[in-house]
């Protein structure tokens, strides 16, 4: 049997952004965002209300578009993946 510790440390899918900018209408949330989340690590994304944690992650998850800039997972390119194609689990 796999224990949840094993489970959890076989993720090994890491997230790479570059330059990566979203706005809503006229209104600038993530400007120009690099980063990189290696595979296997915990990563915290901290900072005050309003500065763009939760649109950062939307735009990780799909659920938002990034205005502009490259998102990748491993050797997954994020901008190949259509949002509406994804199906929801829950």
């Amino acid at each position: 049997m796999t224990s949840t510790t094993d489970r959890v440390t076989s993720v090994r899918t890491s997230v790479r952004y570059e330059n990566v900018s979203k706005s809503f209408g006229d209104t600038p949330v993530l400007r120009e965002i690099s980063l990189e989340a290696p595979g296997g690590t915990t990563t915290c994304v901290v900072g005050p209300s309003g500065s763009g944690k939760s649109t950062l992650l939307r735009c990780t998850n799909l659920l938002e578009q990034p205005s502009s800039g490259q998102r990748a997972m491993s050797n997954w390119d994020g901008r190949s993946v259509n949002p509406s194609s994804r199906t929801n689990s829950w």
